[in-house]
């Protein structure tokens, strides 16, 4: 019996030992988080991370018309051929002469007005369904005179295009698929 109240003492003594542990333990951290807390703060500081922003907190973002992702170009208004003016080929490119690369699926454009500005010894001419898109690509292409959109299916109009463009004095085109 003696025995046992000897182990049950050592177990409380123990236990309150392990729990005012637990309990400084938990005060450290909180001061080396309080620390960590105070040095985060002045590096952030030190940094600038602190200031304002710049802009008016009540000036919104512009927002941005959602494009749709795909447009099914066997429907009956997408079979449609495109509608062009008779001397688009001629007008099309200042340099008519030039190897012609055709983005078929070019969506907004940003293969073709990178490859443009990057290589200006060649035509690139984007072919995208949606209206929407072919007129953000052609924003984004204002100021390249080797790169051009059209709005067109490229099941539909393709042949008819790249023949008007031989006919207007252009080389054989190669081609660029998106999928």
């Amino acid at each position: 019996m003696r025995r046992l109240m000897i182990l049950l003492a050592a177990a409380a003594r123990r236990a309150a030992c392990l729990q005012q542990a637990r309990a400084a333990s938990l005060r450290c951290s909180r001061l080396a988080s309080t620390v960590a807390d105070d040095a985060v703060r002045d590096f952030r500081a030190a940094a600038g991370f602190h200031q304002a922003p710049t802009k008016p907190a009540q000036e919104k973002r512009k927002r941005v018309k959602r494009l749709r992702h795909h447009r099914n170009p066997l429907s009956a208004a997408a079979s449609r051929p495109a509608e062009l003016e008779n001397d688009w080929a001629q007008t099309i490119f200042d340099d008519r002469t030039q190897p012609l690369t055709v983005d078929v699926g070019c969506a907004l454009g940003g293969w073709c007005v990178e490859s443009a500005s990057t290589d200006p010894s060649r035509n690139f001419l984007g072919l995208e369904l949606r209206p929407e898109a072919v007129a953000r690509a052609q924003e984004s292409a204002q100021t390249l005179k080797n790169c051009a959109f059209l709005q067109c299916n490229a099941n539909v109009d393709l042949g008819r295009l790249l023949n008007n463009l031989a006919e207007a004095g252009g080389p054989p085109a190669s081609g660029a698929g998106q999928f």
